[in-house]
Parts: C-alpha cells; sequence; structure tokens
C-alpha cells in the first residue's frame, strides 16, 4: 500500500489489479491499466521522482507509471535474480539518493538507480537475529534514513535498524 501524493489516493496491488483508495470519496477504485503477473506477496514503493510505483516479487520488478496508468517492466544492469517477498526485506525510495533501496533478510542492501537503469551491492546484511522475523521498513525524507522494524509474530522482542544511502545533496 502506497501513499500516491500527486493523487492524494492510496495504491494497492491485489491479485495482479492495481487499486486506489479514493479518501474523499471514500471508496476503492480500480486503476485502468491491464493486470500484471504479481499476485500476492510484492513490496512496494512510491518513486516520487518518477511519479510511479515500483513493485517487486521474486524475479519480477515492475513500475507503475501514475500518469498514464501503465505497467512497464524494470530490469536492470546487475539486477539480483531473487527479489524475495514482502515478509523477507523492504523496498523503499530514497528521494535524496534518487534511489530504490531494497534491504533483503540474510543478502544486505542492494540499490537500484533510476537513472543508470543499474543495481549495486551497497551493503552487507546488518548482524541481526533474522530467524523468525519478517521486517518492516519506511523512508524519512527529513532524516534522509530508511528504518527497518524486524520482529517476529506475535514477539516482544522487534528492534529496529537504520540505513543511509548517502549524504543528502547541500549537506
Amino acid at each position: 500500500l502506497e501513499y500516491v501524493p500527486t493523487t492524494k489516493q492510496a495504491f494497492h496491488l491485489a491479485h495482479g489489479r492495481g487499486w486506489f483508495y479514493d479518501f474523499a470519496a471514500n471508496r476503492w477504485l480500480p486503476s485502468p491499466a491491464e493486470k500484471v503477473n504479481v499476485a500476492y506477496d510484492s513490496w512496494s514503493c512510491y518513486d516520487s521522482t518518477r511519479n510511479r510505483v515500483c513493485v517487486a516479487r521474486k524475479d519480477i520488478f515492475l513500475a507503475y507509471d501514475i500518469a498514464t496508468d501503465k505497467w512497464s517492466p524494470i530490469q536492470g544492469e546487475g539486477q539480483p535474480p531473487d527479489l524475495g517477498s514482502c515478509a523477507f526485506g523492504a523496498l523503499t525510495y530514497d528521494s535524496a539518493g534518487d534511489a530504490v533501496v531494497f534491504l533483503l533478510k540474510g543478502s544486505g542492501i542492494a540499490v537500484y538507480d533510476p537513472a543508470r537503469n543499474a543495481w549495486s551491492k551497497a551493503s552487507p546484511p546488518p548482524e541481526a537475529d533474522w530467524r523468525r522475523r519478517n521486517v518492516n521498513g519506511f523512508y524519512d525524507p527529513d532524516l534522509n534514513a530508511h528504518f527497518y522494524h524486524l520482529a517476529g509474530d506475535s514477539d516482544d522482542n522487534g528492534y529496529m535498524l537504520a540505513y543511509r544511502h548517502r549524504k543528502a545533496k547541500g549537506n
């Protein structure tokens, strides 16, 4: 689920169909775009520079263009063969670095640079107890930092990780 500021709606992908939640009308509206082959356990982030939602699952990496209501595949140089699924990492857009940041459980951080259409390995996995823990994450543009919460289902012993891809321009 991603908030899209340009439309003031939330975007959700369910069973291959994009949906927009209209807060003013209090209803879900289907996207006019064709269905895609991502049915479950995908993860996403909103790319504010390109006004699109990036979606990943296993070997699929797609972009939904908000303005044109069209999907397009992304296949950048050096793309990891397995982008995982939502329980095993987090996908966030770094507006200061214009990059899509993937924290892959047990694999570390991989970064997709949309301007170059290329991937790089940014960081090894943090020293953390990954067993039976799912990952949730978000990017805070004011702090220019990615935050990740690792926790098991109904466990009280979760913890937070933080990552900064690069310094913001002008800092």
